[in-house]
């Protein structure tokens, strides 16, 4: 409608134009009519545009609101919209009030009453699932100011309808002599009128095409979940059968015919069950990663502390082998999925475990705080949003920075398959998706032979 509207304004100032071109050419009483003409739409233009700034704010209201009772994001796209159209028209409303000191005053401060309930509205929408407070001091400064905006507005309309009924008057004195000027009038006004209708008959088509599109690409999408569904699935079962039969018939031939077999023959069967088993976790780990691109469970309030001491406690004796040591304390809670964070801490755990110096004890260490500003402006985050910023960093074999991305990416190894460091590529893949699940992100830095640093960031 943004366009619709460009070419609505372009024409009516052309009419403007033409009809000022006129009056020079009719005698004094014409010039005086067009002057007073010219008064008067621009008292219109300046209340239409006062009403269509109330309309885009009650929009906004409105699907903010729609938004927070059913997190249906549809509700936010008159707010993502209205910005740039606000800003235009405070910028018209400026120029169309030049010279009137009492309307600037009130465009200025309708200006800065707007900014603070868009920053308010923002900060709703952030603090919604995670500080309640937050998000209700902020929804009584949106209404409060939402309320104020509507008090100026009204000021300002009851002044422009005051100025209408007094230019109004004047235009009418000369009204008798400007039967000619009328008639282009009208014939102007038509050609907009067609034009403009022209313009939204195409808009509409435009849209509803556009609408189509939208649907088709989410009944796509909908049908796609389905399969990601159906192949978690089947990693999570069917494939896992041949893989627990091979494990079966290995396990017994060694048993039952280990006197038969020579040195070689056992470690074919070593290699078998060394592959089956390695099949068997990438699998178990493929279907990890497949089941966190759809969310089934709620975000809550998660204690990572918690999710660490669950981590310890499952790989207590891998970690009493490799003499590791953990150390974290005071770890903030979150808002998140806790089955997805322990994947996540899980990963990065056993990856600082398996890439651990030789003869040295892995030294583990998790802390966080808050992100600070120069650390968002760094991710090209406003700094007015929060978020909490959890490294965890080791003293292993590390990597070279030039991988730093790569190493995210699925089934992506920096060693290969049959070194002392043998991974499946597929851990920090896991780290990655989870923090997209998350709406936040992961960073990797490294020192060879020193260690590595994981850096976590997680919306406050």
């Amino acid at each position: 409608m943004r366009i619709t509207q460009f070419v609505i304004y372009f024409l009516f100032f052309i009419s403007l134009s033409v009809l000022a071109i006129l009056s020079f050419v009719f005698e004094e009483r014409y010039t005086a009519y067009a002057r007073y003409t010219a008064d008067v739409e621009k008292t219109y233009k300046t209340i239409t545009a006062i009403s269509r700034l109330e309309s885009l704010l009650k929009d906004t209201e409105t699907g903010h609101r729609g938004y927070l009772l059913t997190q249906d994001s549809s509700f936010l796209q008159p707010l993502l919209n209205a910005d740039e159209e606000i800003k235009k028209i405070m910028l018209d409303l400026k120029t169309l009030t030049t010279g009137n000191e009492s309307q600037q005053k009130r465009v200025i401060q309708l200006n800065l009453l707007i900014v603070t309930n868009r920053d308010a509205i923002r900060h709703t929408l952030l603090m919604f699932l995670y500080n309640k407070e937050v998000y209700r001091k902020n929804l009584l400064i949106s209404k409060d100011k939402m309320d104020e905006c509507r008090q100026v507005t009204k000021a300002m309309i009851a002044e422009e309808e005051h100025l209408l009924i007094s230019r109004n008057q004047n235009k009418y004195l000369y009204e008798s002599t400007a039967a000619n000027y009328l008639i282009w009038l009208f014939t102007f006004s038509a050609f907009t009128f067609m034009i403009s209708c022209f313009v939204i008959i195409k808009e509409f088509r435009e849209r509803k095409k556009y609408q189509s599109e939208l649907e088709l690409k989410l009944q796509q999408l909908h049908q796609s979940n389905a399969e990601l569904e159906q192949i978690t699935y089947v990693a999570s079962h069917d494939l896992q059968e041949p893989l627990r039969k091979i494990n079966s018939f290995t396990d017994r031939l060694e048993m039952k015919h280990a006197q038969f077999l020579n040195e070689e023959g056992k470690s074919v069967i070593n290699r078998i069950s060394y592959s089956s088993n390695r099949m068997r976790e990438l699998v178990e780990d493929l279907a990890n990663y497949i089941g966190l691109v759809q969310i089934h469970e709620k975000k809550q309030a998660v204690d990572l502390k918690r999710v660490i001491d669950s981590i310890c406690e499952e790989d207590v004796e891998r970690i009493k082998t490799n003499k590791a040591q953990l150390f974290y304390d005071h770890l903030p809670g979150i808002q998140g999925y806790f089955s997805q964070l322990r994947l996540l801490f899980k990963a990065l755990v056993d990856n600082s475990l398996k890439f651990a110096q030789d003869n040295t004890p892995s030294h583990i260490h998790i802390y966080a705080h808050a992100a600070t500003a120069d650390e968002l402006k760094a991710l090209s985050i406003s700094p007015d949003t929060r978020y909490i910023k959890v490294t965890l960093r080791d003293n292993g074999i590390g990597f070279d920075n030039e991988f730093a991305d790569r190493m995210f990416g699925i089934f992506q190894r920096l060693h290969p398959q049959h070194s002392p460091y043998d991974g499946k590529g597929i851990g920090l893949a896991i780290v990655k998706r989870v923090m997209t699940n998350h709406n936040g992100f992961v960073f990797a830095k490294g020192i060879p032979m020193t260690g590595a640093e994981f850096v976590l960031f997680f919306p406050a």
